[in-house]
């Protein structure tokens, strides 16, 4: 019966000791590989597959090959007090004729991939938005020019009609335009000139910036695609 009980307290204790409390005033903030953070951590429990905690009311678990690192802060103060690289999962060997077993991912892992999907085509939303307004700037520009054009072609016309010289009606077309085509040539520069520069700063300011953000965007998005589709399929997840 002693020998029973010895067995139990030991096992009590062990159960204790893989629990990682932080000090009164200290948490945890986690590091996941996707990018994303989760802070005000009051402890966690870690075996060879994964880390679980309470968070939100519930029990997290986190696959291992998710975690970048664990990082020990003050509430107070938001600094680190130390932190720790999370470590390679254990690897279990497959049976004989057995490929390797597709890691799981629980349903709050699931959750937060699933936050980090909307986020980003939030954004990839926005940014198409903006690739949208900029085409239709374009699009309009090149109307302006077509309309100055057509008007030029007509004033020119009617400048060598009148036996002016090809130079001559170069210069002079306007003088043989009446007096609304005139007012629509002066008008159409004036409108090409404001949405020149209108497409320069959304180049230099909207649209170059986001074109390297989309291409992480959509990066990201695939990686976390292949993590949510990869148990599901049989398939390890990519790495991120």
């Amino acid at each position: 019966m002693k020998t029973k009980v010895f067995f139990l307290c030991l096992c009590f204790a062990a159960f204790l000791l893989s629990f990682r409390p932080a000090p009164a005033d200290a948490a945890y903030r986690i590091y996941l590989k996707n990018g994303t953070v989760i802070e005000g951590i009051g402890s966690y429990r870690r075996t060879d597959k994964e880390i679980t905690f309470l968070y939100s009311g519930g029990e997290v678990g986190i696959p291992l090959s998710g975690i970048k690192k664990i990082e020990e802060y003050t509430p107070s103060e938001g600094e680190a007090i130390k932190s720790e690289e999370a470590p390679e999962p254990a690897v279990t060997k497959p049976a004989p004729g057995k490929g390797p077993e597709a890691p799981s991912i629980s349903p709050e892992s699931q959750k937060l991939l699933n936050a980090d999907l909307n986020r980003i085509n939030g954004r990839l939303a926005q940014i198409q938005l903006d690739e949208d307004k900029y085409q239709k700037m374009k699009n309009d520009l090149q109307q302006i020019k077509l309309r100055i054009e057509v008007l030029f072609e007509n004033g020119r016309s009617r400048a060598i009609s009148a036996g002016k010289s090809p130079i001559e009606a170069n210069q002079q077309y306007q003088q043989f335009l009446n007096p609304d085509e005139r007012q629509w040539v002066q008008l159409n520069f004036i409108k090409k000139q404001q949405l020149e520069a209108q497409i320069k700063e959304m180049e230099d300011k909207v649209i170059g910036p986001e074109k390297s953000e989309k291409g992480r965007l959509l990066s990201q998005k695939r990686q976390i695609e292949a993590q949510l589709k990869g148990p599901q399929s049989g398939q390890p997840p990519a790495a991120p």
